[in-house]
């Protein structure tokens, strides 16, 4: 992950007061960069819920970064814990829309899957060369598949470490048009291999975008509003310099980051439309080189996670330790929202989808 002046540095542990701050400091810079907003559904998704208390996950909501641990299985909500008034709860409740980071990178490849399925893309082999933005640079020549898993043949341009190496540039600063027009002008493809970072989701974003022209407002509408079913507003941000452009970060509440996976584990169980899309672009997933989170990427997805080769793991990851899993075979959803990493994983992620399999 590229570590900004304005973010805690990934492998750093600070203080309460280090985290509060930071909690802090990351709301104020979404309202800064919330710019396009899906108002909530008019008959939102209601959870039920069955609740139980569990002692791993109450210790790690009182004493590391964590903001809120969901647990949704089989159609209700078994875990439900958020950071108390006396830790974060003071700057963090049910109706904060907390950023989502990289998790937003799956949530642009969702919306790319309704694209799809409402024609407005051909499919995933679809290359992105009839965006005329992209014209004289590699992507143009690259399939929208390769994109979704990060494996365009870019990486002599861009990395997620450097941002664009030619300038330095960091790829949420601008639109698509500003790197097609200097760093990328006249840039060739290389080999395919895997490269994650951020421009590839936002140039899918946009391309999605340019597709469905004047129908793309009422196509997010449709995602959120008709099945998502989301209960409060989400936005969408712009890069710091182009408000006209889309980049993959967004902000919701973190119930209606459940109600979205909600949304997913649905498409892939009912074999809808996107359902399929999913399969697709499960299907096509590729191997990372050491990466540490998972060993499979597909369609701005991680699978084959460490320790639960055993399940079929759908997995989002994103910056400071946001995450949703989810076991798409035993109906079981995890969603996390925290200020950074340094919560125990394997104790509240590995070892809960293990023991709550058969719950």
């Amino acid at each position: 992950y590229t570590e900004r002046g304005d973010e805690i540095p990934h492998r750093a542990r600070p203080n309460k007061d280090s985290l509060l701050f930071y909690a802090w400091h990351y709301i104020d810079q979404g309202e800064n960069f919330r710019t396009k907003k899906i108002s909530p559904s008019k008959s939102p998704y209601e959870f039920q819920f069955d609740l139980i208390k569990d002692k791993d996950i109450s210790e790690e909501i009182n004493n590391s970064p964590l903001l809120s641990y969901l647990m949704f299985k089989n159609d209700k909500i078994i875990i439900d814990e958020v950071s108390p008034k006396d830790r974060f709860g003071i700057v963090f409740n049910d109706e904060t829309n907390w950023t989502s980071h990289s998790v937003g990178k799956s949530i642009v490849s969702y919306i790319a899957g309704h694209a799809i399925c409402e024609g407005y893309i051909e499919s995933t082999e679809t290359t992105l060369g009839d965006w005329e933005v992209l014209n004289d640079t590699l992507y143009a020549n690259v399939k929208l598949i390769d994109l979704l898993n990060m494996n365009a043949g870019d990486h002599k341009y861009v990395t997620e470490e450097k941002g664009l190496i030619k300038t330095g540039r960091w790829f949420n600063q601008h639109g698509i048009k500003s790197y097609a027009e200097n760093e990328l002008k006249g840039s060739q493809k290389s080999k395919n291999k895997y490269n994650y970072h951020g421009l590839a989701t936002n140039i899918i974003f946009n391309y999605v975008a340019h597709k469905a022209g004047k129908n793309f407002k009422d196509l997010l509408k449709d995602i959120w509003q008709n099945k998502v079913k989301i209960k409060n507003e989400v936005w969408i941000t712009t890069p710091d310099e182009d408000s006209f452009s889309y980049r993959y970060a967004h902000l919701l509440t973190r119930y209606d980051y459940l109600r979205f996976a909600r949304a997913i584990l649905e498409d892939w169980q009912n074999n809808t439309c996107v359902g399929d899309y999913l399969k697709t672009i499960y299907d096509q997933r590729i191997n990372k080189n050491n990466d540490e989170i998972a060993k499979e990427y597909g369609g701005q997805f991680h699978f084959n996670y460490p320790g639960l080769s055993s399940l079929n793991i759908l997995g989002m990851q994103g910056f400071g330790g946001q995450q949703i899993l989810i076991d798409l075979d035993n109906s079981t959803i995890i969603v996390i929202n925290s200020i950074h990493y340094g919560y125990d994983d394997k104790k509240i992620v590995t070892k809960k989808l293990k023991s709550y399999k058969n719950y």
